[in-house]
């Protein structure tokens, strides 16, 4: 019986970035398995990353499944406080779309400028640069984002923003935006919950009925 073979890119979290991304953007048998599977077999001769070359010529849907990892890769690092990797990987990611068509979004991975720029928001704000990502996140157009989905993770990346910089407030109003959006997307977003739970327990007592109601639409505890 022959192996299983084996993800390119290991699983978010485990391993250091940029062998950990595969798993969760599952490939199947798409043919861009192979793309990245050269590019990464490339990385491993060099001790580095996968080799951009490896993209020369590829269909834009196999360019669009690599940025998507990089991406991931991304924001896999930023949150564990990797700030000058996490650019790196973002930087990869963001040449990637350069190279396509302005309006391309991936239809499995939403890969695509919009795509890329929210992207950037999440990174500055896993690196907790709150000041950064508000200022990234102010001069994007939310109707540029692919999905309702997408729109809604925005508001919740800026609600972070809001909520490192301690203006619960702001941070309230942006969440309760977001989840006009998108409530599915905010419900089952595990930064959006915490974005929630951190207003309900931390709220002031004027906002804490606003937090209180917020909290039990997203499906937080508040008993």
């Amino acid at each position: 019986m022959g192996s299983r073979r084996p993800c390119p890119v290991r699983r978010a979290g485990r391993r250091p970035a940029g062998r950990e991304s595969c798993r969760s953007l599952e490939l199947g048998q798409h043919p861009a398995r192979d793309l990245i599977s050269r590019g990464c077999a490339a990385r491993r001769h060099r001790g580095r990353r996968p080799d951009p070359a490896a993209l020369d010529g590829a269909p834009d849907d196999w360019r669009g499944i690599y940025g998507a990892l990089q991406l991931h890769a991304a924001v896999t690092v930023a949150r564990e406080g990797r700030d000058g990797d996490a650019w790196r990987y973002w930087d990869r990611g963001d040449q990637v779309a350069k190279n396509l068509p302005a309006n391309y979004v991936h239809p499995s991975t939403v890969f695509g400028r919009a795509n890329v720029d929210f992207h950037a928001v999440s990174v500055a704000t896993d690196l907790q640069r709150a000041q950064k990502a508000l200022g990234l996140a102010a001069d994007l157009d939310p109707d540029t984002m692919p999905s309702r989905e997408r729109r809604a993770r925005l508001w919740v990346e800026v609600a972070r923003g809001h909520l490192q910089r301690g203006d619960t407030t702001a941070a309230l109003h942006v969440m309760q935006m977001a989840h006009r959006i998108g409530a599915e997307a905010v419900a089952y977003t595990p930064s959006a919950r915490t974005v929630a739970a951190e207003l309900w327990r931390g709220a002031p007592r004027s906002m804490r009925q606003e937090a209180g109601r917020l909290a039990e639409m997203v499906g937080v505890s508040t008993g």
